[in-house]
């Protein structure tokens, strides 16, 4: 980035857009030459603001105080901004407070900004797909099994993950806007469905099997897109999402068993591991982040591996179990989108309102 484009976004910031002040975080965060373009041009121009430390141990009620002395400068009708620092973040080193701050009635107020640290640049959820497309491509060239499969799931799957990689660790950086997600999440779902995924007939129970025909794809790219982003919107807990994508795989696992694909009950196999694997680390409190790279490819994942078993004509079966692994958080978005609809605010845009945060709240 030249210096000028560097100091423009410095005198936007100034301005007041909220947009300009987060990339000027994530660039100080990067360090550099930008960081440093960026202290000479704010060097001589503070304005007069208190500079507010607080730290403490685990549970001492670090948010609580944060979200009591928020209230009061707004109640005086001056700004705040809460830059929360994670100790596990690989920029700071850590000291105070942690991503996971309780300040939900904040949120929305614009007077209000407030930037974690700790979850920009985080990548971890990298090592989870390295993890997977690693093992699955490595067994396809070493192990006899799996080079008697059929290579063209893995290579649709290959496909389809890549362009999701990439916009993870885009939105990780730089925040992506929610149109571009949905509109690569619906390029990789037509990559899957060109390589074989879909739901070609739905199973009845009543009778012989539905086929979808046309309605195939509009499926297909409306399961993908489900699963892709209710896997994306769980991920606000620590341990959560890919503790939820693990036991949606392992019933996915017992069906592949019992229907006998190998495929399925591979790629399963290699989810479950690389999620169980990731918990270590995970776990509460968490010393990795698998951040949207990590969240979207769990999503997409387990969306294709559903989609995968419906070859053995068990649609109903094998995308009702991601549906009940998934069924709060699934509800939990619908509410979300109606929540912001009602009270005005952008559907796309993020809050602290899911159901795990008001467990949170709650102590739960």
């Amino acid at each position: 980035m030249n210096t000028s484009t560097t100091e423009s976004i410095v005198e936007r910031a100034l301005a007041g857009e909220r947009g300009a002040l987060a990339r000027l975080l994530t660039l100080v965060e990067h360090g550099g030459d930008p960081a440093r373009t960026i202290a000479a041009a704010l060097r001589g121009r503070e304005r007069q603001a208190w500079t507010i430390g607080i730290t403490g141990a685990p549970g001492a009620g670090k948010s609580t105080l944060t979200d009591r002395l928020v209230g009061c400068i707004r109640a005086d009708g001056d700004a705040v901004a809460v830059v929360a620092i994670d100790p596990t973040s690989p920029f700071s080193g850590g000291a105070i407070l942690g991503d996971r701050i309780r300040m939900q009635r904040h949120d929305t107020d614009d007077g209000v900004f407030i930037r974690s640290m700790a979850t920009r640049g985080h990548l971890g959820g990298l090592a989870i797909a390295v993890a997977v497309l690693g093992v699955a491509w490595a067994a396809r060239v070493l192990l006899e099994p799996v080079r008697a499969l059929e290579v063209r799931p893995l290579l649709g799957y290959t496909c389809a993950v890549l362009p999701i990689l990439a916009l993870g660790m885009a939105d990780d950086r730089w925040n992506v806007s929610p149109w571009v997600k949905l509109a690569i999440q619906c390029c990789a779902a037509i990559a899957l469905s060109l390589f074989g995924y879909g739901i070609p007939v739905l199973t009845n129970p009543f009778g012989p099997a539905i086929p979808l025909g046309a309605w195939n794809l509009p499926m297909t790219i409306v399961w993908v897109l489900a699963v892709t982003n209710a896997v994306n919107n769980i991920d606000g807990l620590d341990g959560l999402a890919s503790g939820v994508v693990a036991i949606a795989c392992a019933s996915l696992w017992c069906v592949a068993r019992m229907h006998g694909d190998f495929y399925v009950m591979f790629f399963a196999a290699l989810l479950i591991g690389a999620c169980l694997g990731f918990l270590r680390w995970n776990f509460p409190p968490a010393r990795v982040f698998m951040g949207d790279t990590g969240s979207q490819f769990l999503g997409m994942t387990l969306a294709a591996v559903s989609l995968l078993e419906n070859r053995k004509g068990t649609a109903v079966l094998t995308l009702l179990l991601p549906l009940v692994a998934l069924g709060v958080p699934l509800v939990d978005t619908a509410l979300a989108f109606v929540r912001r609809i009602v009270t005005g605010q952008h559907v796309f845009r993020g809050d602290a309102q899911h159901l795990h945060h008001r467990m949170l709240q709650a102590g739960l």
